[in-house]
């Protein structure tokens, strides 16, 4: 768990470090980062591991051969989802583990790296397309009620302002 301030303020940090040649230039990269906590985790308030069936053994995403990896070494826990953002371990930077993220910067760092990688393949020109492309690893159309459920979230804690920076004394 992190504080809202704790995530607003890696989020600034780490919002410059998304290659703003993929971000549709309507967009800030720091909250959007803050956007996408604010669906994932409820800003920070719940980063507890979440399993993902699908990547999971028997599960459709389980016979890429990175995941199988990431199963076969970390078990269950390498079909979890992670941080602020709820990142997969095989969406994360070569080397990361269940324990990268239990610090907040190197959390966001991860979801930096999954979203740029997103919207690199995608292309996306909206905020609804990147949702779509964050919850659903593509640009789906029509979008299905889930997705456009997610969305529509995203669209709203983009709105959300955050909170003040923290001046370190």
């Amino acid at each position: 768990m992190f504080t809202k301030q704790q995530i607003a303020d890696a989020c600034r940090k780490l919002g410059p470090t998304l290659d703003p040649s993929v971000l549709p230039s309507a967009y800030v990269a720091a909250q959007l980062l803050w956007a996408f906590c604010g669906n994932e985790s409820s800003f920070g308030a719940n980063c507890t591991p979440r399993h993902e069936p699908g990547y999971d053994v028997g599960g459709l995403y389980a016979k890429n051969a990175q995941q199988a990896e990431l199963l076969a070494k970390f078990g269950r826990a390498g079909a979890c989802s992670y941080g602020p953002m709820q990142v997969m371990l095989v969406n994360a930077p070569e080397g990361f583990t269940p324990d990268s993220f239990l610090d907040v910067e190197t959390g966001i760092e991860a979801g930096v790296f999954a979203l740029e990688t997103l919207l690199r393949r995608n292309k996306p020109q909206s905020l609804t397309q990147i949702a779509s492309c964050y919850n659903a690893g593509h640009i789906q159309l029509p979008l299905s009620d889930g997705v456009w459920a997610y969305a529509k979230d995203l669209i709203a804690n983009y709105g959300v302002v955050m909170p003040a920076a923290h001046e370190v004394q």
